[in-house]
């Protein structure tokens, strides 16, 4: 590794302090999770035995599930069926597991027989970190056909989707990623759609993204995904089980529509699928299958999605994968709109020594393509700016003053973080019936200390540059005040609903940072608000935040995770003169995080209506003007049930 070392004499001349520090500073790994180095992959076969490979950073017990998909549900989730060790080839050598295929091809164990899935194995290598004390899974499949004799042929399969994004009431886009190149379609109805690019040339990529339009409002359409490795789809090609999807009612005509909210799903204690891949695969699945069995149209995701704060870019991107494996059989029938959380933290890592004190290690984000921004968006597939025609904000400029005459420490572009990185696909929003729906980004820029103090991130605020947890620059605020400004104008819409991840008033878990940064339990004491801030602190912030959220009558809700529990709080001018129109803040981080309890310390305890730390999420159903709220936990109880419409305007 790199060691870039700075040890100079730093006055703090802005508005953090006034001390002189000698320092030293170096980049560290921090939690890369560096187990495979390189992952599994289907190498050949050998007598009706599929040969996986792949190699790992040290020696390490290894086992292999496999199974296939059953050919009857409507949900596509693997059956493991047969498990076997890998073996250790030698020092260089890496592994390799035997995986028994042909036994698919029998009766007694081909339920996929006779369906576009008979030969496709999923399978799902579990590997034990000693350092750890934990098993690190890493989930996938491939396809094969059967030859002559004893003759078996790998063939392109999709290994991530079908998944359906942006539905209106006109069109859809169809998503997917295979294991290799090849090209793809849409089979909807008696209309077959081809991957195309910008020219209008077939597509032999890995990753698809299949626009569909002239659709109808309001209407279920079923379609397949189709892969193959020529044009013409004549080469063994593979079409996945056919999947549905309704678009929008159309705009104006006040359809119901019900839609779902949940965040925070990143692992917990607990073992196996709590903690499978830096995600809790195991609630964050039941959940996504729950709410499509109860008739969501649409899920609303506020960040969180991973555990993160990692070093490593191929942590981040393999947790990320995780996740959307988890959602996948559902994403298949209904779109996802994700949003970032803290927790989706990929940047660079810095051991700061000071005289006197303990080691702090700072983190920032990092710039470019390499962004936690930019690598999240390539994940996924959302709006890109505004509904109504502008797109995302641009890129934040920093503070004035911060980092100015001090040694500023450089990413490994060698360059100051003069500019934060893009807002796209992580701010947008989007119209779906009477609802306007906005994403917005409060962990932009993300710099901090690792369970470091408010004087401490402040510290690496001025030596790295970016933004506290939890803040709103500018440019995004700007964006916001002229979407919503659309949205109230709009006459097709009757309500506003935003999205994201750090709570404007925390009531358990987060007073720390948030849209707050108080101390907890003594959140009576009030939260950082430093005058000297140019563009004002947390608080003032908050307040211009919500100032104008509750500035438009059709503003009804906020949604926000990071707090690992359920709180519905009313928030109206009683909490600040500014705050015109009241607005709920809901509270909803239990998709399967540890839980946090309730902190009564907060000026606004009195307006927080219900709160409970049970796993859960949010059902909303839509008519109209009548917004219903209902909260189901994992278990299936209802926690409340409340219309949520019946606001004063």
């Amino acid at each position: 590794m790199r060691k870039l070392i700075l040890s100079t004499v730093i006055v703090l001349v802005g508005f953090w302090a006034a001390e002189a520090w000698s320092q030293s500073m170096e980049p560290v790994e921090w939690a890369a999770e560096q187990i495979f180095s390189q992952p599994p992959r289907v190498k050949g076969f050998r007598k009706g035995k599929a040969l996986l490979h792949f190699t790992t950073v040290r020696s390490m017990a290894a086992t292999v599930h496999y199974g296939a998909f059953p050919a009857d549900e409507d949900l596509c989730l693997p059956a493991f069926r047969f498990r076997t060790r890998a073996k250790e080839l030698g020092p260089e050598g890496g592994y390799e597991a035997e995986l028994n295929v042909y036994r698919f091809e029998y009766d007694t164990y081909n339920i996929a027989g006779g369906s576009s899935l008979e030969g496709v194995v999923a399978y799902r290598v579990g590997v034990m970190d000693d350092e750890e004390g934990i098993v690190r899974y890493l989930e996938s499949r491939f396809r094969y056909i059967k030859g002559e004799g004893d003759q078996r042929f790998l063939r392109p399969c999709i290994i991530e989707g079908p998944l359906v994004d942006l539905v209106t009431d006109r069109s859809a886009v169809i998503s997917l990623d295979a294991d290799s190149l090849c090209f793809a379609r849409v089979s909807l109805g008696d209309r077959l759609i081809l991957s195309r690019d910008g020219q209008g040339n077939p597509l032999k990529v890995r990753h698809h993204e299949i626009q569909i339009s002239d659709l109808n409002p309001a209407t279920l359409y079923l379609y397949q995904a189709e892969i193959a490795g020529d044009d013409d789809f004549q080469t063994s090609p593979l079409a996945w089980p056919e999947r549905a999807f309704q678009t929008a009612p159309e705009p104006g005509s006040r359809r119901p529509f019900s839609f779902a909210y949940m965040s925070d799903s990143r692992q917990c204690p607990g073992g196996g699928e709590f903690g499978f891949g830096g995600v809790n695969y195991r609630i964050a699945q039941q959940f996504m299958v729950d709410l499509y069995r109860r008739g969501a149209d649409l899920v609303l995701f506020g960040g969180d999605l991973v555990n993160g704060y990692t070093s490593s870019r191929e942590s981040y991107l393999r947790q990320l994968r995780t996740w959307k494996k988890a959602v996948e059989p559902v994403g298949s029938f209904i779109p996802i709109y994700e949003g970032m959380g803290n927790h989706e933290q990929v940047g660079d890592y810095i051991k700061v020594t000071l005289p006197q004190k303990e080691p702090l290690t700072l983190y920032t984000d990092r710039e470019g393509q390499e962004s936690g921004e930019a690598l999240f968006a390539g994940q996924f597939v959302n709006p890109r700016g505004s509904v109504y025609g502008f797109g995302p904000p641009q890129p934040e400029d920093q503070w004035p003053g911060v980092g100015k005459d001090l040694p500023v420490f450089p990413n490994r572009w060698g360059l100051p973080h003069e500019r934060g990185p893009s807002y796209d696909e992580t701010v947008y929003s989007f119209n779906f019936a009477n609802v306007h729906f906005v994403s917005f980004n409060t962990n932009y820029w993300y710099t901090g200390v690792y369970y470091g103090s408010h004087e401490e991130v402040n510290m690496a605020l001025e030596l790295v540059g970016g933004t506290r947890e939890g803040y709103i620059m500018e440019k995004q605020m700007a964006w916001l005040k002229r979407d919503l400004g659309a949205a109230q104008q709009d006459g097709d819409i009757d309500w506003i609903v935003l999205f994201a991840h750090e709570p404007a008033f925390p009531n358990g878990g987060h007073l720390g940072d948030a849209m707050f940064w108080g101390r907890r339990g003594k959140g009576h004491e009030g939260g950082m608000n430093d005058p000297r801030v140019p563009s004002g602190d947390v608080i003032d912030m908050r307040n211009r935040f919500w100032g104008l959220v509750s500035s438009y009558s059709k503003t009804l809700v906020v949604f926000f995770g990071d707090e690992h529990n359920y709180s519905r709080t009313f928030i109206d001018n009683s909490v600040h003169p500014d705050f015109q129109y009241p607005v709920w803040q809901i509270t909803s981080g239990g998709a399967g995080a540890p839980f946090y309890g309730q902190d009564t310390s907060v000026p606004w305890t009195k307006q927080v209506r219900a709160f409970t730390s049970v796993p859960h999420y949010c059902l909303l159903t839509v008519q109209g003007r009548l917004v219903e709220l209902e909260v189901w936990t994992r278990t299936g109880r209802l926690v409340e049930r409340i219309v949520l419409s019946d606001l004063p305007r």
